[in-house]
């Protein structure tokens, strides 16, 4: 992954650029990076935190990498923010935020606030994860 000084992602072997992110009509930067690990096998998973614009929407995403046969694997991807107050929807707008943090085993999602008509499909649920035989577990 090559990130600029800025935060913005530049290169990610992980995933290809998305259709908007190389016509310019999307920004994907990267918020927060940690590593931890969670599972006590001596290895740490890589944890990214970004955040991303795109014709008013403003969307917050979690996402979770772990040593597979030597090679970084995604192993989680939790949306973490949506806001579309730019689009000027008609039905009003959708705000939530979760916050995240690693705990000693796991991995914990608090939601922090939600509003609007798309709640139910936007935004995260306060969520515990363990890491078991390289892949998340909801323990909610």
């Amino acid at each position: 992954m090559v990130i600029s000084t800025l935060g913005k992602v530049l290169a990610d072997d992980n995933r290809e650029a998305t259709w908007h992110e190389r016509n310019d009509d999307e920004d994907t930067t990267t918020v927060r990076l940690q590593a931890a690990d969670l599972d006590g096998d001596g290895v740490d998973e890589v944890f990214e935190e970004t955040q991303y614009t795109r014709r008013g929407w403003i969307i917050g995403a979690l996402d979770a990498y772990g040593i597979n046969r030597s090679a970084l694997s995604s192993a989680l991807h939790v949306q973490t923010s949506y806001d579309d107050s730019g689009m000027a929807r008609e039905g009003g707008d959708t705000h939530c935020e979760a916050t995240w943090e690693v705990g000693r085993s796991e991995l914990i999602i608090t939601a922090k606030k939600a509003s609007g008509p798309d709640v139910t499909t936007q935004c995260t649920k306060s969520t515990r994860y363990e890491l078991r035989s390289g892949k998340f577990v909801s323990l909610r």
